[in-house]
């Protein structure tokens, strides 16, 4: 796992890498706005070769807010195949105005009572990627 943090006057942005056999996952904490926009840009770029056919995921339940350029970033990766996971109304609603689809919740801010609803939130991410990888292939 990769941690990269920069201290602001907000407080503190954090970007970490989990890296498995499956997925690659990005996830960030905290504001993502122009300076931290590009760090992640740039980690995202460099690690660019070893996604591959792997699923690449951004983890957003721990962002507090973006920026018009953080946005266009989340629009460029979801435009190269990511899938994201929201953990507030607002990241949802961030998400969903960039793919037309609600996005997965974090499994710690699921509803445990009700394992259909995230059977569903499985599945609808599982589909967006799917549908990303297939169009990029042609």
């Amino acid at each position: 796992m990769f941690t990269r943090s920069q201290r602001h006057e907000a407080g503190v942005f954090r970007a970490s890498i989990h890296d498995s056999a499956r997925t690659f996952l990005l996830k960030l904490q905290g504001r993502l706005d122009g300076k931290e926009a590009h760090e992640v840009e740039w980690c995202w770029a460099t690690a660019a070769s070893t996604i591959r056919a792997r699923s690449f995921v951004v983890d957003l339940s721990s962002v507090s807010s973006v920026d018009p350029v953080g946005r266009d970033l989340l629009v460029r990766m979801y435009e190269n195949g990511a899938g994201f996971i929201a953990g507030s109304p607002e990241m949802a609603e961030l998400v969903s105005g960039i793919t037309g689809v609600r996005p997965a919740e974090h499994p710690d801010r699921r509803d445990r009572r009700n394992p259909l609803r995230a059977l569903r939130d499985f599945l609808i991410l599982a589909a967006s990627l799917r549908t990303r990888v297939g169009a990029s292939a042609n």
